[in-house]
């Protein structure tokens, strides 16, 4: 099975915000599937806090539930907004809930959306 790997960042949200949604998102994301790696990340790496980003690892067959994860997660923060990227091929910026599942089959892809 291949891994799929991506960067999910909180847009528009101080640092300490960001790290708070990462580490919860992450809490979600983990209970849902054993099939699920995710670590919170800094952007830089001269500061003490993680910051906005969340690193996520999963295997293909975990991808539909970490959509519907992550769209469950953004339902319950409203005005959150993500962007997520793969390796530069991927980014999607802007995304609420809806967006999540139709994105989760373009990160097999490696195509551009923006909203």
């Amino acid at each position: 099975m291949e891994n799929i790997k991506f960067t999910i960042k909180f847009e528009n949200v101080s640092v300490a915000q960001g790290n708070k949604w990462a580490r919860d998102l992450r809490d979600t994301l983990t209970q849902i599937t054993p099939d699920v790696q995710a670590e919170a990340r800094r952007d830089n790496n001269e500061t003490m806090d993680l910051g906005p980003f969340l690193e996520v690892i999963l295997g293909t067959s975990a991808l539909k539930a970490v959509g519907k994860g992550i769209q469950a997660w953004l339902a319950r923060k409203p005005g959150a907004s993500i962007e997520l990227s793969k390796g530069g091929a991927v980014k999607a910026t802007g995304l609420k809930g809806s967006e999540v599942l139709a994105l989760a089959e373009l990160l097999q892809d490696g195509k551009h959306v923006s909203s």
